[in-house]
């Protein structure tokens, strides 16, 4: 996966932003980057002590249902953004936290277990109660 955006490139605009050199906006121009980009990076930078290793490969498969309802349901109880949410799981993108709740509201957990090429896979049944749209904790049902 090529990234838009080399390591180098990426920390030495966090680093410009974190020392002072000027606002979001001046850096993200000053280094050619989106400030949406630059946002995560120096969130992630804050966090973490670095940013995301570019070079390694992202796992073959996707994240399990209950780690996308253990994220939804943090995100909940903390009142934590997108940002934020994404930074302390140590997720790629602030964009896929909106989309699994996004999903998640739509349709519920089922939406959540779509294997990258569109099919559902199936799943060991959970219990799932919901209140006023809010996610809450999920705990295995036995049979």
């Amino acid at each position: 996966m090529s990234s838009k955006y080399s390591q180098e490139q990426k920390l030495r605009a966090v680093q410009a932003y974190i020392t002072g050199e000027g606002g979001i906006r001046h850096i993200a121009r000053e280094y050619q980057v989106s400030r949406g980009a630059l946002i995560q990076w120096v969130a992630y930078y804050k966090k973490n002590g670095c940013l995301p290793d570019a070079t390694q490969k992202t796992e073959s498969s996707p994240p399990s249902l209950q780690f996308k309802l253990e994220v939804l349901y943090w995100q909940q109880v903390h009142d934590a953004s997108d940002l934020k949410t994404a930074v302390t799981f140590k997720l790629r993108g602030m964009e896929i936290v909106s989309k699994w709740r996004k999903h998640y509201l739509q349709g519920g957990k089922f939406r959540l277990i779509r294997d990258r090429d569109g099919t559902v896979k199936l799943v060991e049944k959970k219990k799932l109660v919901v209140r006023n749209e809010a996610l809450v904790r999920v705990e295995s049902r036995e049979t």
